[in-house]
């Protein structure tokens, strides 16, 4: 996403470049501003590729032991598979 909405060649995306690009591929000034303030969790005025790595990751991390259990039964339901305890490795075949 860096380089999609980096206009500037900066390596970084500026509140007014994440809000062109997503009002131009049909979002909102809001979603964008919204959005810019998720991802610049340091409180700088750019968002860079680390920070939408550690936002992916956060997210991966906040999906509970349930969740992900559910997940994994009805899976099991529809094929065979396999997984680990660890939830980290998912493997499934119909």
């Amino acid at each position: 996403m860096v380089s999609a909405a980096d206009t500037d060649g900066d390596g970084t995306v500026s509140a007014s470049e994440l809000s062109s690009y997503l009002t131009a591929n049909g979002g909102t000034s809001t979603e964008a501003s919204t959005l810019f303030s998720s991802l610049s969790s340091d409180g700088t005025s750019s968002i860079t590729s680390s920070d939408i790595n550690e936002a992916v990751e956060n997210m991966m991390s906040s999906y509970s032991t349930n969740s992900y259990t559910s997940i994994s039964n009805l899976l099991a339901n529809s094929g065979s598979m396999s997984t680990s305890s660890s939830g980290s490795t998912v493997s499934v075949s119909a």
